[in-house]
């Protein structure tokens, strides 16, 4: 997708067209021809905070990379305390 068109499907929703704004910022600061540069999107997901899942139509490909503690526990050296 060109550039505009992503700024255009960003401006439905407040928060992916302020994180738009910033990447647009920080990619004409860092790049050498930041009018060359040309980003890739992946798709739309949708997360349920309460199960820590993504939900929708590309759901079972992102669950696999979503990271947590095997089993419900984290191992060693890497065990959360209870209290800190």
């Amino acid at each position: 997708m060109k550039r505009e068109e992503l700024a255009e499907m960003f401006r439905a929703d407040k928060v992916a067209q302020e994180c738009w704004e910033r990447f647009q910022q920080h990619v004409s600061a860092n790049e050498a021809e930041p009018e060359k540069w040309q980003p890739a999107v992946g798709p739309w997901l949708t997360f349920d905070p309460e199960k820590e899942r993504f939900t929708g139509e590309f759901a079972d490909k992102a669950n696999v990379l979503v990271k947590g503690p095997v089993d419900g526990k984290y191992r060693e050296p890497f065990v959360v305390p209870d209290q800190v």
